[in-house]
Formats: structure tokens, sequence, C-alpha cells
């Protein structure tokens, strides 16, 4: 996994990253894959809510799965089903461009990645808003995220790295890693990755 890590801390808070001199030149057909970073300098949170058990699968009263509906949208964190919190082990200050979460089923970006994003109109992707608060509840919480849901069904230039599933890495074209450097959007890690022979080629 490669890294965009400029000289000054990455996250959402201004920084010197002059745009474009940063990462991969866009390539083609390529694909990456792009994930939070976790390192101990960096931020890292994870799903609450109540009900959710110390071990196991959490599910609602249905039987669904809470993690993987939080991935598809279908049940947004705002604070009463469920919400994020800062890690109890998490120690780092560092905020990226995309949250680590303990490789839980979604994908948490940072404000001006959302708007760096806006411009490639993919059929099913959407953000939306979500709770993050801190390890105190009298803490005021951290701002300046939304939950990603990408494509499911592996159409457009973001995709979930399963087909038909959610997931913490989040595929997507060189056009997009190219206009997110391009844009000074750099608080993440990246390598690429081979899409499958019927989606090779699809996009640029």
């Amino acid at each position: 996994m490669q890294s965009t890590q400029a000289s000054v801390s990455a996250g959402p808070s201004q920084r010197t990253t002059t745009p474009g001199t940063v990462g991969p030149q866009s390539v083609p057909g390529a694909w990456y894959v792009l994930e939070a970073r976790s390192t101990r300098a960096d931020l890292w949170v994870r799903l609450e809510g109540p009900g959710k058990p110390e071990l196991g699968p959490w599910l609602t009263p249905a039987g669904d799965d809470v993690h993987a509906l939080v991935g598809t949208g279908e049940l947004v964190p705002m604070g009463e089903a469920a919400w994020f919190r800062r890690h109890e082990y998490s120690r780092g200050t560092r905020r990226g461009d995309l949250l680590w979460t303990g490789g839980g089923q979604y994908v948490l970006l940072s404000e001006r990645m959302r708007k760096a994003l806006l411009g490639f109109s993919d059929p099913g992707v959407a953000f939306h808003a979500v709770q993050i608060r801190d390890r105190r509840d009298s803490a005021p919480h951290l701002e300046g995220y939304s939950l990603l849901v990408p494509s499911l069904s592996g159409e457009g230039h973001m995709r979930s790295e399963v087909r038909g599933l959610p997931t913490s890495r989040l595929v997507v074209t060189g056009a997009v890693l190219a206009a997110l450097l391009a844009a000074g959007v750099d608080g993440f890690d990246w390598e690429p990755c081979a899409p499958s022979p019927s989606e090779a080629g699809e996009l640029t």
C-alpha cells in the first residue's frame, strides 16, 4: 500500500500540499484501492449503538446485520440507532481524508474529499451525514465527515471492493484518484488493483 502523505499531518485541516504534485498520474483503464491510514498517529473510530454486543454479530430485531446496513446507507448513524465514536484505543490525532474504522463495512470521508467526488455522477452512490462522538459524551463531536455509499453493483467510478457487499476499502478509477490528488486530497493510502476481466476497460 502506497501513501500519499505530505510533509504535514493529513486530514480535513488546511495543508501546504501543492495540487497535482503528490501520487500517481491518471492511467487510462487503471484502478486503485483507497484505504484509511491506521498508524498510531491516526485517529480511529468505531460504530456503536444500543444493543451492540461485546462479542458476536450485531443484529437488528429483524435479524439484519447492523454494520452492513450502515455500509449500504439503509441505516444512517446519526445518534439514535447507531453512531460512530473515537475508538477507546485511539491515541492518534491525525484526521485523514478517510477515517480508519477497524475494517468495518463502511467508508467515512472528509468534507473536502466529498466535494472532490461530486463531479463523478455514479449510479447508486450516496453521501450521508454521520455523528462521530469523542470518547467522552461531554466533549464536542468530531465534525467534517460523511458516510460514502459506493456502487455495490460494480458500475461507475467508485465501487465497493467486493461486488454486492459494502467494504471499508474503496475502489476507484485512475480518473478519480487523479482528481483527488489534483485537489490536494491526499489523506489516505492507495495501491493499484486489477478489476475483473468484465470490468477492465469500462472506465478511464
